[in-house]
């Protein structure tokens, strides 16, 4: 082979190269969204969650839930609730003549801000000035409902207290085969850490250097989420199949008693402090999950427990189940309608993207049907 042939051929071979260097370039640059790992959710809730002395793990003062998604610009206040900005003090100011506050309690299914949609619709009937505490938290049971009202709840001098409930405590115990009365079967303390640096992926040349950064970031990025992921950081260890397993969630009398005689020591110490304590019992939606399937009928079993219970006889009662569709008619649609002008409904979308949890269509339905019913109970009084 000549000088020239070899001159030639090591061109040939650089340019090769370079275009296959060049092509794995362009393979990661458009590829990134495929190859790279990404950083799952419970992350951020991490940052999103203190550990509380009482409770297993409050929300962290200051985070804004729901940011841009609402009509409400909502904040964490320093007891770990979900206030309007403007309200973010609320617990320390004192209440003027003409106002009137709810504190919500409940789960995830009341994180949801359904309660300022509701403090909305009282306005526009109302000459009261309404106010709106969400102390709705993501896994609470009616125990931690109750330990939240005596500890910080009572603060917000509110003037009603509305629990939805019962879902969180049935949840839980479908995936534990033992109960414990004051839910040590499934909670331990919360404890934060701070978080660790998330790892970077940068585009180094050659390209094919680059190729082995994917690696080595996605790597580094498992390695990441398994320092800080808050999975399991607040309840014990437990067998997910087991509720599929009995088709029953266990020691469903223990779970019912304790839900009913939680419910029934925040309505007496309401009473005891001149609220009014109104609960507004699940509403759940039909699901061919068969663990939801299960869960929810241990639910409507226990709700059933609860509207027997002759200490909670004279409860108000809001059945969610009753009161809220599966679907929408054409009446219900007229009047989210009328009543929400500015809200852009998707009226084809289900009205739960679970068994349990509102899509926005469901959610201010669910408000009206709230509001609807504290007036015409006589809860918030109306302009005639």
């Amino acid at each position: 082979m000549t000088k020239k042939n070899i001159f030639f051929y090591s061109i040939m071979f650089a340019i090769t190269l370079l275009v296959a260097d060049g092509m794995i370039g362009l393979f990661i640059y458009f590829g990134q969204d495929r190859l790279l790992k990404t950083v799952n959710e419970g992350l951020k809730e991490k940052m999103e969650t203190i550990e509380h002395p009482y409770k297993s793990y409050a929300l962290r003062s200051g985070m804004k839930p729901y940011e841009g998604k609402y009509n409400f610009d909502m904040v964490i206040d320093t007891y770990g609730h979900t206030v309007l900005q403007q309200d973010a003090n609320i617990h320390a100011q004192p209440k003027t003549a003409n106002e009137l506050r709810i504190l919500t309690l409940g789960g995830s299914t009341t994180y949801q801000p359904w309660a300022f949609i509701v403090a909305e619709q009282l306005k526009k009937k109302s000459a009261l000035n309404i106010r709106a505490i969400n102390g709705g938290t993501g896994g609470y049971t009616s125990m931690e409902n109750l330990i939240d009202l005596t500890t910080s709840g009572l603060s917000y001098q509110p003037d009603i207290v509305i629990a939805y409930l019962p879902i969180n405590d049935i949840y839980w115990a479908g995936l534990y085969p033992e109960f414990k009365r004051d839910y040590t079967h499934m909670r331990i303390p919360f404890k934060t850490k701070e978080l660790s640096a998330k790892p970077e992926f940068t585009m180094e040349y050659p390209f094919v250097k680059s190729l082995v950064n994917v690696y080595t970031y996605n790597r580094k990025i498992d390695e990441y989420i398994a320092n800080n992921s808050l999975t399991g950081s607040a309840v014990r260890d437990f067998n997910s199949t087991f509720i599929l397993e009995t088709k029953r969630i266990a020691n469903h009398e223990k779970v019912s008693a304790t839900v009913r005689d939680n419910i029934y020591m925040m309505k007496k110490l309401c009473e005891a402090k001149g609220i009014r304590f109104i609960l507004i019992t699940q509403k759940v939606f039909p699901t061919e999950n068969e663990y939801y399937t299960i869960m929810d009928r241990a639910t409507l079993q226990i709700i059933n427990d609860i509207k027997r219970d002759p200490l909670l006889k004279d409860s108000t009662i809001l059945e969610m189940q009753k009161a809220m569709p599966n679907t929408l008619s054409e009446s219900d649609k007229i009047c989210l309608k009328k009543e929400f002008p500015a809200v852009k409904f998707d009226f084809n979308e289900k009205m739960s993207y679970d068994s349990m949890h509102f899509n926005d269509t469901a959610l201010y339905l669910f408000a009206l049907r709230l509001a609807d019913f504290l007036v015409a109970g006589g809860h918030v009084s109306v302009q005639r």
